[in-house]
């Protein structure tokens, strides 16, 4: 029985490669999204710690000291924030990109998949139709020595 052997089997381990290159891109971009999100949640809680300390400021000199240093503090945090969430916007449109070309890799890599299975199913249907046709000479010639004992026997 000859071995299956697909014809395009050098485009399909291509073309998974692609598809392999492109899921860890996505995947660096996405770690890269997680980290810029983390940044900005932590950007978040330290203004609400600052901005409550801010309001917790009282009259006294020292308190008012206090008060002129966070403020412009509590104003370039919330720049930095913007900044970064403008960056992540800008990202997520590389991630989005990216899960795109994924997906069109994926795609790709399907269609000379399911060629390849259709190839396999035709192959297996193939040796089944030969076994069978094997199977059938082998009962015929039995079938006829058979029938040749009985003939040699019965005219004796």
């Amino acid at each position: 029985m000859k071995k299956f052997k697909f014809r395009l089997e050098s485009l399909f381990r291509y073309r998974s490669e692609i598809e392999k290159q492109a899921q860890l891109e996505l995947a660096q971009l996405r770690e890269v999204e997680a980290g810029m999100k983390t940044q900005i949640e932590e950007i978040k809680q330290n203004q609400k710690t600052w901005a409550r300390r801010y309001n917790e400021c009282g009259t006294s000199v020292e308190e008012q000291r206090w008060s002129l240093w966070i403020e412009p503090y509590l104003v370039s945090l919330e720049q930095t924030r913007m900044a970064t969430e403008e960056a992540l916007c800008r990202h997520q449109v590389k991630v989005f990109k990216c899960l795109k070309k994924t997906e069109d890799a994926y795609r790709a890599k399907r269609q000379v998949e399911i060629l390849k299975e259709r190839d396999h199913q035709k192959y297996l249907q193939e040796m089944n139709r030969l076994e069978q046709k094997e199977i059938g000479e082998i009962s015929t010639i039995r079938f006829i020595r058979q029938r040749d004992e009985w003939r040699e026997k019965n005219a004796d």
